[in-house]
């Protein structure tokens, strides 16, 4: 992401954990488009993972975006936004706001905003040099692949849960507490999304706790 308003680009490797709540989510809304009655001849309409869009002057990557295209023929029109997703970790969160709210000052006509923030039982820390865990990875071939590295704990094969933390090697990697859900909707006559509001009407919570 490079915004121009302070010469700051900003790059983000996606973790398997990131990715994991829009992933289901993206299977959910694709299939309620499939059951929605529109005519496919002049509407294009798309769930999009990690695609970029240029918000005012600058080029952001939203996790999730809906966006509906008139089609005339073989010619479609700019895209339309309807919906924007954004995942964090905890310590993101205010990141994620202010991201948020630039793609609703950007494209102020959006339905729907999803804000999803993992919190974290501890900060993540690298093993320590040294120590046993370094060691081990030090010292092996390559890198290991994600299923290659997820064998290596000692409970390899059962469904993880966030209860549990995944611990590799006598260190723990990842120890998820809870993922909150926050989503924001607008009718078309209303003003736009905001994310400071927490009526019912327009903005609902829930947390997932259990297998993940």
């Amino acid at each position: 992401m490079y915004d121009t308003d302070v010469c700051t680009m900003i790059i983000k490797l996606p973790t398997a954990v990131h990715e994991v709540p829009f992933d289901h989510l993206k299977k959910v809304l694709e299939s309620a488009l499939d059951d929605t009655p529109y005519d496919e001849d002049t509407i294009l309409a798309q769930v999009h993972m990690n695609r970029d869009v240029l918000v005012m002057s600058s080029t952001l990557v939203p996790d999730m975006l809906i966006s509906l295209m008139a089609v005339h023929g073989s010619t479609f029109t700019a895209s339309w936004y309807l919906l924007i997703g954004e995942c964090a970790f905890s310590k993101q969160k205010s990141h994620i706001v202010n991201k948020l709210k630039k793609y609703i000052q950007g494209f102020p006509n959006l339905m729907v905003v999803v804000m999803v923030i993992i919190d974290e039982v501890c900060d993540y820390q690298s093993p320590l040099k040294n120590s046993d865990t370094w060691e081990f990875f030090w010292n092996i071939d390559k890198v290991p692949s994600l299923d290659e590295f997820l064998a290596l704990c000692p409970n390899a094969g059962k469904p993880l849960s966030l209860s549990a933390p995944i611990k590799i090697k006598g260190h723990t990697w990842c120890h998820i507490n809870s993922v909150d859900y926050y989503i924001w909707v607008r009718q078309p006559v209303e003003d736009p999304i905001d994310l400071d509001s927490t009526d019912a009407e327009h903005m609902a919570h829930g947390v997932t706790s259990t297998s993940f």
